[in-house]
């Protein structure tokens, strides 16, 4: 299937609850249980917040954008991956009031991979497939490629890292093996790829489980454990258009033995444990949690906000603002 094709762009199924159920039914527990956890509120900003404008998967859309200190588009800017596309999108950027503009590439922006443009060079117009990347007019918005980038805002230094790579689907840009198939491919991609001062990390796909189109139909193992090692203020991505949200992530025992079992056994810090056991864990901790809350209004503040900012279908919730 071309990149081009129709039936590539934006379309895909969701499982029903009960095919979820079928397929596995300890982890579509884990699921229920961690989804359903007492509330937990947002880390508290600082006092003078740096706003955070959150977007994704705009696919050529130039959407009204709300004031903010940082601009962060985490990929799939254009359709096609075509120059043009990209150059409308860049200038549409570069209009933005923002102090900083930072971009990422998604699979779709063929155009900034290099070695996928060159095999796909066939599909776009001759008026212009003589066009590079390097034609590009950025115009004070920083791209960043598995790379790190410090902004310097009100005395803060927020130290910000971006890739654009994600499992394989189809014939797109910045794509390496699912972990599910080539285990070595996703941790050569993600294992110690994160400096470990990041406080947003900014990836085009999901981590496995979280904010991923139905329990862990979309996202990538391989991300998740880094994610555990970094543990950053803020992750925005974008790629599962149908799983756009905001996740509070406590880094607690629950949550932990929820991606333990959505990872099927690779393990967090090398934990291992059976799903039976994992399950009676997440609940014995979920029935202790839930009866703190309900006699003493006990909550707990989260340490990680995850931004999923798809734009492509979800027009009508608007813009995404993380103060931090």
């Amino acid at each position: 299937m071309s990149p081009l094709s129709k039936a590539n762009l934006f379309t895909y199924t969701l499982p029903t609850p009960t095919e979820r159920f079928l397929a596995a039914p300890l982890l579509f527990l884990a699921h229920w249980i961690y989804t359903h956890q007492p509330p937990i509120t947002a880390p508290k900003p600082a006092k003078d917040p740096i706003k955070v404008v959150c977007i994704s998967d705009t696919h050529t859309a130039r959407p009204r954008l709300p004031a903010g200190d940082i601009l962060i588009h985490a990929g799939d800017l254009t359709n096609n991956g075509t120059f043009p596309e990209m150059q409308r999108q860049l200038t549409w950027l570069s209009s933005q009031p923002h102090a900083h503009r930072v971009v990422i590439a998604g699979n779709h922006d063929l155009l900034l991979d290099p070695v996928c443009y060159g095999k796909q060079r066939d599909l776009f117009a001759s008026a212009y497939a003589w066009q590079r990347e390097t034609d590009l007019r950025w115009r004070g918005v920083a791209y960043l490629e598995a790379e790190a980038s410090a902004l310097w805002i009100r005395g803060r230094d927020v130290r910000v890292f971006g890739s654009p790579w994600t499992p394989a689907q189809g014939n797109w840009a910045f794509q390496y093996a699912r972990s599910s198939s080539n285990v070595a491919e996703a941790d050569r991609i993600w294992h110690t790829a994160v400096p470990r001062n990041t406080h947003i990390l900014v990836t085009h796909g999901p981590s496995l489980g979280h904010l991923d189109a139905q329990q862990g139909s979309r996202g990538c193992a391989a991300l998740l454990q880094e994610l555990w090692q970094v543990k950053p203020r803020l992750h925005i991505h974008g790629h599962a258009h149908r799983a756009r949200g905001t996740e509070v992530l406590d880094w607690g025992v629950v949550q932990w033995c929820y991606d333990q079992m959505c990872m099927g056994g690779r393990g967090v810090y090398g934990a291992r444990l059976t799903g039976v056991g994992l399950l009676l864990v997440a609940f014995v901790v979920w029935v202790w949690e839930w009866r703190l809350y309900v006699m003493y209004g006990t909550s707990r503040v989260g340490r990680s906000v995850v931004v999923n900012a798809a734009w492509e279908g979800n027009e009508e919730r608007g813009v995404e603002v993380v103060e931090m």
